[in-house]
Order: structure tokens, then C-alpha cells, then sequence
């Protein structure tokens, strides 16, 4: 009897938790879409199902939200609609701010580059984001310093600050990354 139970419950799939659901309808509420991009983001739909989102199979928690290339001119205020995705590991879109990501202490991917975003780097990276991985700033108007506060990435693997209005030197602890993927082809 316990092995039959074992066996079913294996095989149970969750659908999308309901909190997850309504915060990703809040920021799809938020957004212009005229050309209805975004038409399979429904509250009466699962929200694994639709496009752009990505949930573990067996706990039906968002991991990855992938809304690059859907829109060229994407504005978002903030993340705070994605706040209680306390599971998301892949963040992928254009033209936020990034100012509220300090609350998704799971992300270990954010690629938030070729999006035209202004002003100096963000601190929260070393302060939250103890388990990042890979880093991509590339190509934005990003200007000033590296803050020391990258230092506590740890885990980093590959960070891509390339192609914006970055002065000073490298912070000395960038010596010490020792997970870092040299991509430059030497």
C-alpha cells in the first residue's frame, strides 16, 4: 500500500500557483500591448502554459520569465509585481528598473542588455544575489563605477558589462572570481 502511494504521487503535477498568477497579471495589466502579444496571459488560462513563462513542473512555481525581443520598447516602473516569484531563477526582458530586484534572492541569471537603460550600475547584485551566475549589462547607457558591492557575487560565472559609459578601475576583488568563464576566446 505505501509503495502505491509512493508511485502515484510521483507522478502528480501542480499547476500554476494562483499568487504567482495574479502578480504576472498585475504586470501584464501595467503594460501597453496593443498588438495583444501577451493574449495567452489569461486568468482563466495556466500560466505555465503561456508564452514566455517557464515553471517547475512538479511545484508549479514561476523559475523563468523570458519576455525578450516581445517588445522593442517594454517600460516597467519596477519589479515589485515579481516579488512574491520567490522561486524565478531566469529573468530575460527589456527597459526595467532595476532598482526592486534585490527581492528575487533566487535569480541566477538576469540579462537585461541592449535595452537603453541609464545611470549608474545598481548595488543590490552583491548585496542579494548571493547565488547570481551570469550577469549581462551589455549595451545599455549604464555610467560611473563598478560598485565594490559586485564583489560578494561570488558564484559569478559570466558578467558582460560591456558597451557602456563605465570609468575607473575594476574593483581589486575582481581578481578573486574564480568561477569566471574567460568568453573572450584567448
Amino acid at each position: 500500500m505505501a509503495s502505491m502511494i509512493c508511485c502515484v504521487a510521483r507522478n502528480v503535477t501542480f499547476g500554476c500557483i494562483a499568487g504567482e498568477r495574479k502578480d504576472l497579471l498585475k504586470f501584464k495589466a501595467s503594460l501597453l500591448d496593443p498588438s495583444d502579444i501577451l493574449s495567452s496571459w489569461h486568468h482563466n488560462k495556466e500560466c505555465c502554459t503561456w508564452q514566455g513563462v517557464k515553471c517547475n513542473k512538479v511545484a508549479g512555481h514561476v523559475i523563468g520569465l523570458n519576455l525578450s525581443g516581445l517588445y522593442k520598447n517594454l517600460r516597467v516602473d519596477d519589479l515589485m509585481w515579481a516579488t512574491n516569484l520567490s522561486s524565478l531563477e531566469h529573468l530575460d526582458m527589456s527597459g526595467v528598473n532595476l532598482s526592486r530586484i534585490k527581492h528575487l534572492v533566487k535569480l541566477i541569471v538576469l540579462d537585461v542588455g541592449d535595452n537603453k537603460l541609464t545611470g549608474k550600475l545598481p548595488e543590490w547584485n552583491g548585496k542579494h544575489l548571493f547565488d547570481m551566475l551570469v550577469l549581462r549589462l551589455r549595451n545599455n547607457d549604464f555610467n560611473g563605477a563598478i560598485p565594490s558591492a559586485y564583489c560578494q557575487l561570488h558564484q559569478l560565472q559570466i558578467m558582460d558589462l560591456a558597451d557602456n559609459k563605465l570609468t575607473g578601475n575594476l574593483p581589486h576583488c575582481f581578481d578573486n572570481f574564480s568561477r569566471m568563464i574567460n568568453m573572450s576566446g584567448e
